[in-house]
């Protein structure tokens, strides 16, 4: 009788050793750790000239570009997402800015425009081509927009509120 004792205590001990083992092993491998995802790769930027977009909290799958020293965001976002006002004309090449009194159009690779009668100079060219897709000056949609824009960096984001 003292061996059937002895072994189903054994036998007992050995599961509880097994299951406590188990149970290390499952915690140690879903248990969050320290380790940090970079955010770059959290951000989907495999290139230094891709600017991230986040509107509203959401992070889109288009992202913007960084050329001649400024962000650029596509046209199909801006008019998407930030400001509908926007208008490409591809034939002619502009982009157009329409409000109840004016329109105010733009070409391509121009870093002025006339507004109400003045000038309005901005640092880079407003309006850009790349790779058959076209992108807005951030600094011209703000100036136009009703939307607040906070720009980070490492990586290039822009998220919009």
């Amino acid at each position: 009788m003292e061996k059937k004792k002895t072994k189903k205590l054994v036998a007992l001990i050995l599961v509880v050793v097994a299951v406590i083992i188990v149970a290390a092993i499952a915690l140690r491998k879903y248990i969050p750790s320290n380790e940090t995802m970079s955010l770059s790769d959290y951000y989907g930027i495999d290139d230094a000239m891709d600017v991230a977009l986040v509107v509203d909290n959401e992070q889109l799958e288009t992202q913007g570009r960084y050329m001649d020293g400024a962000i650029y965001l596509p046209y199909s976002v801006v008019h998407e997402y930030i400001n509908p006002r926007f208008y490409l004309d591809e034939t002619e090449g502009d982009i157009l800015y329409t409000t109840s009194a004016e329109t105010i159009s733009v070409n391509e690779g121009e870093n002025e425009l006339k507004r109400d009668g003045e000038k309005m100079m901005f640092d880079a060219p407003v309006f850009s081509k790349e790779d058959d897709a076209f992108y807005l000056s951030l600094d011209f949609v703000m100036e136009f927009s009703d939307v607040e824009s906070t720009v980070y960096e490492d990586p290039d984001r822009v998220v919009f509120i």
